[in-house]
């Protein structure tokens, strides 16, 4: 049910933007498409550490302004092979561009949503008709700020890394690979 929902709201956004005129060229693109992977750190307390990967689509609104929203999936590791963590991360972005329609463009950055964190966990007193382990969930507010730079390789593809800082993650860092409409 939640898939339907992200690929309905994804499509009315690419819709709506395809309704806009068509940028010329040295000027800033309507919508960017992103393929995210990354690291976080401070997603849990022990151990914190998460490769991410996910997707992200946003919007020019005005010449210096971008929003949008980005979903991302942490998978959590540790020292311990039996260590299962996994969080979601669903964030509604705004991005300043500093230079617009340049070849290479620095911006920052502000994120704000939720993440559900999952973890499976094994009971210290097993109680009759209890299974060993659990899953426990928990939803938490998340909310990054940071810096980013895009780097277009082409008219229309771009590399942009990028690095927040914020709550849960206490430390982001992204790399993104994305086409601009």
């Amino acid at each position: 049910m939640r898939h339907r929902q992200f690929l309905v709201v994804l499509f009315i956004v690419l819709g709506t933007a395809g309704a806009a005129e068509r940028p010329a060229f040295g000027q800033p693109r309507t919508v960017d498409v992103q393929a995210i992977w990354g690291y976080n750190y401070g997603l849990d307390d022990s151990p914190p550490q998460a490769l991410v990967g996910g997707v992200a689509v946003t919007v020019a609104v005005a010449p210096h302004f971008r929003v949008g929203g980005e979903v991302l999936k942490a998978n959590l590791y540790g020292p311990y092979s039996d260590y299962k963590q996994r969080a979601v991360l669903v964030r509604a972005v705004v991005k300043h561009e500093l230079l617009p329609g340049r070849r290479v463009n620095p911006y920052w950055v502000v994120g704000v949503g939720l993440m559900q964190h999952r973890g499976l966990l094994q009971s210290p007193f097993p109680i009759e008709g209890r299974y060993p382990f659990e899953w426990e969930v928990q939803s938490v507010l998340n909310v990054t700020g940071g810096i980013g730079v895009r780097l277009f390789v082409t008219e229309r593809l771009f590399v942009a890394p990028e690095v927040r800082i914020g709550l849960a993650p206490l430390y982001h860092t992204t790399t993104a690979v994305g086409f601009a409409f």
